[in-house]
């Protein structure tokens, strides 16, 4: 155990350096910061008291001061995490009665105090908890994109605190990253409102595209050719943010009517061209090596010939000479429900199951690179598009 002690603020720390509690004056910041908030001023937004931000800013100093002095720098990220978690009560109260806009609120006014105070001084302050906090208070007012940006910005946080307590994995660990890479943790707080959902929804397509194929794939062969891979950390993210957005969208699906619209025919194209993306930049990662414009039809060829469903070395002309029934480049009005449906054949044969899969993906990809024309067919098909793409990127990871 030990102790820093800068004016009236003493930070508590165990043997690994990980701050335990924070003292204003002797007493505890937690019962402090508490009776400070116990009767906010509450309406769309939340006033938090003068004496409060002087609190923050001292704590804020005794940090500042602890860092010249090259204390641990472990010392002073879970400082700041003991301070803003002190929050965390009233931050409950205010949700639980429905002052969702003044909860977040709450956490922005605290991020904007920071860095008002780092503005002034050399020293950075942690802001994961606060980030992530309003990350996930937004997910509950059903703001997904602001929400995902301070999840986002939560895990860059502590990912830069990694590196300088020279633990450079360690931020794998926070609830921010447990998020945006939908790790299998329950201790997570966004677990069952985020990363369950999507989860299932993943195992879901892998059982029905086990039994399209008959080749047995599973959430946790996703888990270790997608989820787990380092080099593919971006693409993941793209990834689990556009599921999220997904699987919110599928549950007004028994309210058929409200999807007939031209904005949802974009929304659905901005959904699926999204997920042609994540397959395209799987398989350059997997087959483009420092090939420049190495575009997703180059990777779908490159993976037929692999799989021995083309010839090898076979290129677009090759392939396009022997494939018909369908034209890739005619609007999706008429392909897509060609590829669903249609009697469409490669070299006399009729085209395997995993080949539609993947010229679905090669056609959305380039049409919704191109055009933002609303299309009937991308809210009619919409379930079944999705499935098949996610299918294509089954078979990109394997």
């Amino acid at each position: 155990m030990g102790t820093f002690a800068s004016g009236s603020i003493t930070i508590e720390f165990d043997n690994t350096g990980k701050t335990e509690r924070i003292l204003a004056n002797g007493a505890d910041i937690r019962v402090i910061i508490s009776q400070l908030t116990s009767t906010p001023l509450v309406g769309r937004t939340v006033a938090l008291p003068e004496t409060l931000y002087r609190l923050v800013n001292q704590v804020f100093d005794a940090i500042d001061d602890l860092t010249r002095q090259g204390l641990s720098n472990f010392v002073a990220v879970t400082a700041a995490d003991r301070l803003f978690e002190s929050f965390t009560p009233i931050w409950r109260s205010l949700s639980s009665f429905g002052f969702q806009s003044a909860a977040s609120e709450m956490w922005a006014q605290l991020i904007r105090s920071t860095l008002l105070w780092e503005s002034a001084h050399a020293t950075r302050i942690h802001k994961g908890t606060p980030f992530f906090f309003l990350g996930m208070n937004l997910i509950f007012q059903g703001d997904i994109d602001t929400a995902f940006l301070f999840i986002y910005n939560a895990m860059e946080e502590d990912k830069v605190w990694s590196q300088a307590a020279n633990q450079p994995n360690s931020y794998k660990q926070a609830p921010a990253y447990m998020t945006a890479a939908i790790a299998d943790n329950q201790a997570n707080a966004l677990y069952n409102t985020v990363v369950r959902p999507i989860r299932e929804a993943i195992a879901n397509y892998a059982l029905s595209f086990s039994s399209a194929t008959g080749t047995p794939f599973t959430l946790t062969d996703f888990q270790a050719n997608f989820l787990d891979k380092v080099e593919l950390e971006e693409v993941i993210l793209f990834f689990v943010y556009n599921m999220y957005h997904h699987v919110q969208r599928n549950r007004f699906n028994q309210v058929p009517k409200f999807f007939k619209n031209d904005f949802t025919k974009l929304k659905n194209l901005d959904s699926i061209f999204n997920l042609c993306l994540v397959i395209e930049e799987v398989l350059q990662h997997k087959f483009a090596g420092i090939a420049t414009n190495y575009f997703i039809s180059d990777g779908i060829l490159d993976l037929a010939s692999g799989m021995g469903w083309i010839p090898t070395g076979e290129r677009e002309r090759q392939f396009f000479a022997k494939l018909q029934g369908v034209d890739l480049r005619s609007d999706p009005s008429i392909a897509v429900p060609t590829l669903l449906t249609g009697n469409v054949t490669y070299d006399n044969q009729p085209l395997m199951s995993e080949l539609r899969y993947l010229l679905l993906a090669w056609h959305l990809r380039n049409y919704g690179g191109h055009n933002i024309r609303a299309q009937d067919i991308l809210v009619q098909s919409y379930d079944r598009i999705f499935e098949w793409l996610i299918y294509a990127l089954f078979i990109a990871i394997q």
